[in-house]
């Protein structure tokens, strides 16, 4: 303000920025409970895509991209541990390695992994099968999958600077929307979901 207007006769608390409060947005997730009927009740065509957003935090638009190619199974090194998302899917614009956690393993080995040019999600989901999908739950809530696994994870772990690492986000936006979100034993309950706790009929 002094370089805009050298005259203009301003205190100190007038020439600081005015700090904007912003609230903390609400963010949805999903008990332990509702992903394993989440688990039991989606198509065996969108299976892989549910386990890997909900254990392991990628976004699901970085899986099932609305212009570009999708994510293939080519970038999951199960056998290294990681998932390897590139540069042009990452809605960052820059690689990143996510690790395979236990939970997920357990079910990618369980689902069998694909050829490798062959699409984790060949389609996005039309919006009557979300919803039906949603139903078995009270509705299909927005990106909750991911808000689950961040919700989680961090109170699994304490571990804020490793999650943001896992989730492409700040350490900020973790403590923001994540921390304190859930308890350890919650969190427990939710990466405890493996293929021999869920019932799915041949869909």
């Amino acid at each position: 303000k002094e370089i805009i207007q050298p005259r203009g006769n301003f205190n100190e608390a007038q020439k600081t920025a005015t700090l904007r409060l912003e609230k903390c947005s609400h963010i949805e997730t999903y008990t332990p409970d509702e992903m394993k009927i989440l688990l039991e009740n989606v198509t065996d065509e969108f299976l892989p895509w549910l386990c890997i957003v909900a254990f392991s935090g990628i976004r699901s638009g970085e899986i099932r991209a609305q212009k570009k190619q999708p994510m293939t199974w080519a970038a999951v090194k199960l056998d290294q541990g990681y998932i390897d998302c590139p540069a042009d899917l990452s809605k960052n614009g820059k690689r990143k390695l996510v690790p395979i956690i236990p939970t997920l393993k357990t079910w990618l080995d369980h689902i069998g992994i694909m050829p490798a040019n062959q699409p984790i999600a060949p389609r996005s989901p039309n919006k009557e099968e979300t919803t039906l999908l949603g139903a078995k739950v009270g509705g299909w809530k927005k990106n909750a999958l991911r808000h689950s696994y961040g919700s989680y994870r961090v109170a699994l772990t304490k571990d804020v600077a490793g999650t943001s690492l896992e989730m492409d986000n700040s350490e900020m936006i973790i403590k923001k929307h994540y921390l304190e979100a859930k308890t350890k034993d919650q969190a427990e309950a939710y990466f405890n979901i493996t293929p021999s706790e869920v019932f799915r009929k041949s869909q």
